[in-house]
């Protein structure tokens, strides 16, 4: 039986109007984007020559080699976001022994022991705001002032809007024998026409076994084309195939020892050689100027687990939350194997990581793996580190205005009402 695939229908009256504001938005993408470049431009030259009256005073007095002029691809050029809100700085618990006089970032704990801490709650609002910096200003701050270990900053092919249009960056707590892995995703950009037309696209996709994903978010991951529906096909039978072949390795590693069947532990040739997931093109993928999001971080992510295998990954940023309906369920409690339901299991309508009550702070029982608390501006979840990266993303972007922690024994299992649970509300 072939896998299900299902599209939403493309001509009902809010797919109309979906697609009305859609094209109205990215057709004034240039505009908009020049817009965007005049205004940061400016912001920067102010604040680089300090301010309006610093600025004239140097002009009045004929001190023009002083004056600045930003570069955009510069460490001390901000963005909109980074010239409102300049702090970089990261929280310091000064009620912590030896940390009472002490407010400088290297102080900061984390990760803390406690994943909903307020300290590892900043480091994940910071980097979720950080990513709409340029790469440059990312690895200063990361670097000089987080003190923390910079990765790599990602950018990304978008195949749907032929442009690089999906940022993250990736950083740990030190080089060697990290504690976590934190990857930021950069959200909707002010004056990126394409970014809000993404946001107000209503279309979807149903996945077998999987549920319905918004189909902007499978494009701004490099997974599918519209374009081009074979795409879709194309990754649904990519994700089924490397869930299964996982299912076996388990299945074959529990025959073998004759022991219960446990996550498989990928090592550092099979991440390097696994197949990808996307179901653009094997041209597509094989250009190097067009890196897929998805498959791209999870290899590196993967990587770095397999190096750091007490390391918990934490994931961030801002970005839309229209996409998770509410009834989706929260983490099981239960371990359970990192895979997809049998075909015939009923699927929740929804393959995302879904939001928590903003103000909210839930607990479970005391043998209970997940922990649920909020967070003001920025989602961060963690998975501990099983190197099975075929499925510690399984949703289509990092939301926001959460804070939760999962195993990956919890990602695709079947939960007691028959549903797939996920982490998350």
């Amino acid at each position: 039986m072939p896998p299900i695939v299902e599209v939403c229908p493309t001509f009902s009256w809010q797919q109309i109007t979906s697609l009305i504001v859609v094209q109205a938005l990215q057709s004034c993408y240039r505009p908009l984007n020049w817009l965007g470049s005049i205004v940061e431009w400016t912001i920067n030259f102010f604040l680089l020559n300090g301010g309006l009256f610093r600025l004239l005073f140097k002009l009045f007095t004929f001190q023009w080699g002083r004056i600045i002029l930003p570069d955009p691809t510069a460490d001390n050029f901000l963005s909109c976001v980074g010239a409102l809100d300049p702090r970089c700085d990261l929280y310091v618990d000064t009620s912590r022994p030896g940390k009472a006089s002490s407010t400088r970032a290297d102080a900061v704990v984390f990760p803390d022991e406690n994943v909903g801490s307020r300290s590892t709650a900043d480091v994940c609002v910071m980097a979720a705001k950080l990513a709409y910096e340029n790469p440059a200003v990312v690895k200063r701050v990361v670097k000089d002032i987080w003190k923390l270990n910079f990765v790599k900053f990602s950018e990304c092919w978008n195949e749907q809007q032929q442009m690089v249009n999906t940022q993250a960056f990736i950083f740990t707590d030190k080089p060697k024998d990290a504690n976590a892995v934190v990857v930021a995703f950069r959200g909707t950009e002010a004056f990126n026409a394409y970014d809000w037309s993404t946001d107000l696209d209503f279309t979807w996709v149903k996945l077998d076994r999987l549920g319905y994903v918004h189909q902007g978010f499978l494009e701004a991951l490099g997974f599918i084309s519209r374009k081009h529906p074979d795409t879709i096909e194309r990754l649904n039978t990519n994700a089924i195939e490397s869930s299964e072949a996982t299912e076996a390795r388990e299945q074959a590693e529990a025959t073998a020892t004759r022991t219960p069947v446990t996550p498989h532990r990928r090592s550092k040739e099979e991440i390097e050689k696994a197949p990808p997931i996307s179901g653009l093109a094997q041209g597509i993928i094989d250009d190097p100027a067009k890196e897929q999001a998805y498959d791209a971080i999870t290899k590196r992510v993967g990587l770095i687990l397999n190096e750091n295998p007490r390391a918990k990954l934490f994931i961030t940023g801002h970005s839309l939350e229209a996409h998770s309906p509410p009834s989706t369920p929260r983490c099981s409690t239960t371990p359970a194997r990192p895979r997809l339901p049998p075909r015939s299991e009923p699927s929740t309508p929804s393959a995302s990581l879904v939001s928590a009550t903003r103000t909210s702070s839930t607990t479970r029982t005391p043998s209970s793996r997940a922990n649920f608390s909020a967070s003001s501006t920025a989602t961060m979840w963690f998975l501990e580190s099983r190197s099975t990266t075929s499925s510690w993303l399984t949703s289509t972007s990092a939301t926001v205005t959460i804070s939760t922690a999962c195993t990956t024994e919890s990602l695709f299992r079947k939960n007691p009402t028959g549903t797939t649970a996920s982490c998350g509300q």
